[in-house]
């Protein structure tokens, strides 16, 4: 069974990147992927010439929750 500190050393490298940063890219990642969720199961759900739309604003509004949660509760 490997040790806490020898597994654990193989992430050091996360050390570097500060703090903040690393929760920014993550909140980032995490808003793609529901966003891209979202947009992807409404593009069942809609036809016509205003999917481009519907796909667009459903993104970038999931996308602003994210950040929205992040600024607010999340200082």
């Amino acid at each position: 069974m490997l040790s806490n500190s020898y597994f654990l050393g193989y992430f050091q490298f996360l050390l570097i990147i500060p703090v903040e940063f690393l929760r920014w890219v993550i909140i980032l990642l995490t808003g793609v992927a529901s966003a891209s969720f979202v947009a992807l199961n409404l593009r069942s759900y809609i036809e016509g010439n205003e999917l481009s739309v519907a796909i667009i604003a459903a993104f970038f509004l999931q996308m602003a929750l994210a950040i929205f949660i992040k600024v607010w509760f999340f200082p």
